[in-house]
């Protein structure tokens, strides 16, 4: 896979295109992306993907909140996973965002000779979104590329997006967030100190600074850990630790099995099933018991077989 990173000069063949913000490549920007392909093979074309970064709603709206589900850098892994030829990263700034539907639509079929474009059903584009799917096709017209607009994929009736995803994450809702990513959520970042309290209460815990900016909400989680090529099994806490009276937000994973160094590593954290909300114990025995009821069930639901990451 070539990384275009922006477009400043004419590129060579001619594509076959998937186009959208593919915050988080849930299923439905998976389905996307995977008819882009196909026909790009079909037609003996080169395959595309042109997305954006920083996200559009960061520029558009100024929002800073917590609104990226996936880091730039797991988004590339992903799109060369799916066999796509060419990711095209176009820079979104204020500059872009003032472009009318048009001349956005210029802009990308300057530099790139587009002969199909797939997007999804709700796609909008230009200054203030004013461009839809309607517009595009008559701009497909006009110059001279085929336009292909995907219906909206579903899980329990519920139509799949990034807002719904976001959500279901910030609810602690992560096995329904999983279904509609179509792999497991994670959360990723580097081993930082932390308050060494594991070793002295007999486990060993790590505390991470993550990339990702949708954190689950406070509470404990069964989850499974990736350190270099390896993974292991895991309980981890998100939240202020009340019983220490911390006054930070921390994210702490108890590694099962795992006795090596690992400050400074860069591991993944992949959220399996809620197991309770964050609680505040009396005693420090108290606290101690109840992390051998959370890992004893983690434990039975890790015989469940769980593939950390895949996209299908």
């Amino acid at each position: 896979m070539k990384i275009y990173w922006g477009l400043n000069t004419k590129v060579r063949g001619d594509y076959s295109i998937a186009i959208g913000a593919f915050d988080g490549i849930h299923k439905g920007h998976q389905m996307i992306t995977k008819t882009a392909i196909v026909k790009a093979k079909k037609s003996k074309l080169l395959s595309g993907i042109v997305t954006f970064n920083p996200h559009p709603q960061k520029v558009i709206s100024g929002r800073v909140d917590s609104l990226i589900l996936l880091p730039l850098e797991d988004k590339i892994r992903y799109f060369h996973k799916l066999g796509v030829d060419a990711l095209f990263l176009i820079d979104f700034n204020e500059t872009l965002s003032g472009y009318s539907p048009e001349k956005f639509i210029k802009f990308i079929t300057d530099y790139i000779n587009i002969k199909f474009i797939y997007v999804g059903f709700n796609f909008h584009f230009g200054f203030k979104g004013e461009g839809n799917v309607q517009k595009l096709s008559e701009f497909g017209d006009r110059f001279n590329f085929n336009v292909n607009i995907n219906p909206p994929v579903k899980f329990r009736e519920m139509v799949i997006s990034s807002t719904l995803v976001r959500t279901s994450i910030r609810e602690g809702k992560v096995e329904l967030a999983s279904k509609m990513l179509g792999h497991l959520y994670f959360v990723s970042g580097d081993v930082i100190k932390g308050h060494g309290r594991g070793n002295k209460l007999g486990f060993s815990t790590a505390n991470i600074k993550p990339d990702n900016e949708v954190i689950p909400k406070d509470g404990v989680y069964a989850t499974i850990v990736q350190i270099d090529k390896s993974t292991f099994y895991g309980v981890t806490n998100i939240g202020n630790c009340p019983t220490f009276k911390n006054e930070s937000r921390s994210i702490e994973v108890n590694i099962f099995d795992y006795n090596q160094e690992i400050y400074g590593k860069w591991i993944k954290i992949y959220f399996v099933q809620w197991l309770r909300p964050e609680q505040k114990f009396k005693t420090i025995q108290d606290l101690k018991t109840q992390v051998k009821k959370d890992s004893s069930l983690a434990k039975e639901i890790f015989k469940k077989k769980h593939k950390p990451l895949e996209i299908k």
